[in-house]
């Protein structure tokens, strides 16, 4: 391929500069040989400082015309030429010196070509609401695929819903269903082998970003999770970012799914469930499921800020019933920035 790199690490930025050193630092901390590691920070058209902390490790900046985050991992993956490619937000820290080394290892000697990361964990003194997403992730999104990403219940998690197949110290193998797909975004520091996945996807669309998952590993229906290597996750540090996060998803699932990449509505051909996602307005709106749930949730998890869900839900099925409306009758919003 013309490149003496092993892996890029692809980063999505768009004033970042509150976290993204953080995410750099714990890149140029690894005991993988950094020769061999190259920093793609995909940039939006910051303002801040997000250029000048790139800089400073050495990273290589490439513009995102589009802006959104999924447009910005198109970019990284049409630029680089290494074999591996590690996703990885501006704000999540690798918390263990030899994630990148471990992965990779885990890679080549089972010969795979997708590798998920081993769960998020709250930063201390951070955002109460970052408990709330690393179980539930967001209102949706838990309705749809229910496992929670903290790294203490993760893997549980995924064995309550899916089938060991393998299970070593390092790494465990799981089996999915057409009507049972796990959610893996390109982010967190997911790994994938970019070689491989090329052949398959020669002619890439930004739409297909959602799709890889699903692309690298329907074949034979496996996906292998590394054990023991969480990340740190600095997401919203307050309660209306978080909500502008969901707004944008709704709003980006809704109306632009061509322009920013969207999520949810770009990987649901790939299930047999196309009925579920209808429910979740009954589910919001009956008020007693969400708050069961709630109860449940904060119980199991010995964590009273859970009971959020509850209002969180009925502000997601409002917004949602509120922009289908809006839909229906051919008055788009405005698309919003994510980031």
């Amino acid at each position: 391929m013309g490149n003496d790199k092993t892996i890029s690490v692809i980063m999505p930025t768009l004033n970042s500069e509150k976290t993204i050193e953080k995410s750099l630092k714990s890149i140029r901390s690894q005991d993988y040989d950094q020769s061999k590691i190259e920093i793609l920070v995909i940039d939006g058209g910051s303002k801040d400082k997000t250029h000048s902390i790139a800089k400073k490790y050495n990273a290589k900046i490439i513009p995102n015309p589009k802006v959104q985050p999924e447009c910005a991992k198109f970019e990284g993956i049409k630029f680089s030429k290494s074999k591996y490619a590690l996703f990885l937000d501006s704000d999540e820290v690798l918390a263990k010196k030899d994630s990148i080394s471990r992965k990779i290892k885990i890679m080549e000697t089972q010969k795979i070509n997708f590798l998920a990361f081993g769960g998020y964990r709250k930063p201390k003194k951070y955002s109460f609401i970052n408990d709330y997403i690393n179980i539930f992730s967001e209102p949706f999104s838990n309705f749809m695929y229910g496992v929670a990403t903290d790294y203490r219940y993760f893997i549980h998690s995924l064995k309550s819903r899916f089938t060991v197949q393998d299970e070593t110290k390092d790494f465990i193998s799981f089996s999915y269903k057409k009507d049972k797909i796990p959610l893996f975004d390109m982010c967190a520091s997911n790994i994938l082998n970019l070689y491989e996945y090329k052949k398959i996807k020669n002619k890439l669309q930004i739409e297909d970003i959602p799709q890889i998952f699903y692309e690298i590993t329907k074949k034979n229906r496996l996906f292998y999770v590394i054990k023991d290597d969480y990340i740190y996750h600095y997401s919203s540090d307050t309660l209306n970012k978080f909500l502008k996060k969901i707004k944008w998803r709704i709003l980006s699932n809704m109306f632009f799914k061509d322009k920013t990449g969207a999520g949810f509505v770009n990987r649901e051909n790939y299930s047999s469930n196309k009925y579920k996602k209808y429910l979740f307005i009954l589910y919001g709106f009956s008020i007693i499921f969400p708050f069961i749930e709630s109860i449940y949730k904060s119980i199991r998890y010995k964590n009273i800020y859970l009971l959020i869900h509850l209002p969180l839900t009925i502000y997601t099925v409002s917004l949602i019933t509120y922009y289908y409306t809006r839909y229906l009758l051919r008055v788009p919003p405005k698309l919003t920035v994510y980031g």
